[in-house]
């Protein structure tokens, strides 16, 4: 009897550590592109046709749930949309839309490197670290494209994994300067994300950013 038991404690020990050791599924470059939607015509686009803009942006068939986006804070956004792995929402001022935001799936989201490889390298990069979390955000003005990764780390530096970071969402807005985008992005942070963007180098390890360690 004591042996069966040391024998299941040890398939047991032994299973976890295989579940650990389980990789994550790489996410194919048809998967980014098809969540991407790269064709916003900002002019035309009002509250009332969103509806068929995304049915037709997103070749969807069947029913979607469209609704108003809500936080414990109040409306975040004016129309929320979700489909089989992303989470979207889309943000007005007045009749005119401002930006639309991805979110990824949280169980298995695309990496940078995974990004960069699919869609090309950002033209600048803006990075953090705030009470053990190191973010990366990534802008690409020409396509009116910004990107946020982010993961937990107990140090205060660039992580050893870093072209492995998580990216959780996307925001897509009119095409134009860094500082356009950034505006319509992030219009109560926009001086300090302007402030700290760099040039992308092309290295992840390379990437510099402001520690706001706590």
């Amino acid at each position: 009897m004591e042996n069966l038991m040391k024998f299941t404690l040890l398939l047991l020990l032994v299973m976890s550590v295989l579940v650990g050791c389980q990789q994550r599924i790489a996410v194919s470059c048809d998967s980014i592109q098809n969540a991407m939607i790269t064709e916003i015509d900002f002019d035309a686009i009002t509250k009332e046709n969103i509806s068929s803009w995304i049915y037709d942006a997103q070749s969807i068939s069947g029913t979607l749930q469209i609704e108003t986006a809500e936080s414990n804070l109040g409306p975040v956004a004016d129309v929320a949309w979700e489909t089989t792995n992303e989470d979207y929402q889309a943000k007005f001022e007045g009749e005119h839309l401002v930006k639309v935001m991805l979110f990824w799936d949280k169980e298995n989201p695309p990496t940078g490197t995974e990004i960069i490889n699919c869609i090309g390298a950002p033209e600048y990069y803006q990075a953090d670290y705030i009470d053990r979390w190191f973010e990366v955000v990534l802008f690409y003005p020409q396509e009116g494209l910004i990107l946020r990764g982010g993961q937990r780390t107990m140090v205060d530096a660039v992580p050893e994994n870093i072209r492995d970071i998580p990216m959780f969402d996307a925001i897509f807005l009119r095409h134009g300067s860094l500082e356009s985008i950034v505006k319509d992005a992030y219009p109560n942070n926009e001086e300090y994300i302007t402030n700290n963007t760099h040039p992308w180098s092309g290295n992840w390890e390379d990437i510099e950013y402001v520690s706001q360690y706590k």
